[in-house]
């Protein structure tokens, strides 16, 4: 978080990789909610709807732009569509906490 808050005071940090994974789950607990603040209060930032209204774009997608997450794997559209199902996928907040430890190494 400190890395992202200082890059973002220097210039508008657009995205963030990340590693994601059994092995690195504490960005779901601050990384992921803070990209998800689209607008900060009092920074200049355009909201969605000036966002809709003036640059032509359509309503939905702006919304949408918040959180983004790669479909690895999706060399077609078959793939796409097949691995686009997790989307409406939603787990409990038992749930992902009852996943076994990993085991091993990270790599």
């Amino acid at each position: 978080m400190e890395q992202i808050e200082r890059a973002q005071a220097v210039y508008p940090v657009t995205s963030v990789p990340s590693e994601l994974s059994l092995w690195t789950r504490e960005w779901t607990v601050d990384v992921l909610p803070y990209c998800r603040t689209a607008v900060l209060p009092g920074t200049g930032h355009r909201l969605p709807a000036e966002l809709t209204a003036r640059q032509g774009l359509p309503h939905r997608p702006v919304r949408h732009l918040r959180t983004s997450c790669p479909s690895l794997g999706t060399k077609t559209p078959k793939y796409l569509t097949d691995n686009a199902v997790v989307a409406d996928i939603r787990l409990s907040a038992a749930e992902p906490a009852a996943l076994p430890v990993p085991q091993g190494d990270r790599y």
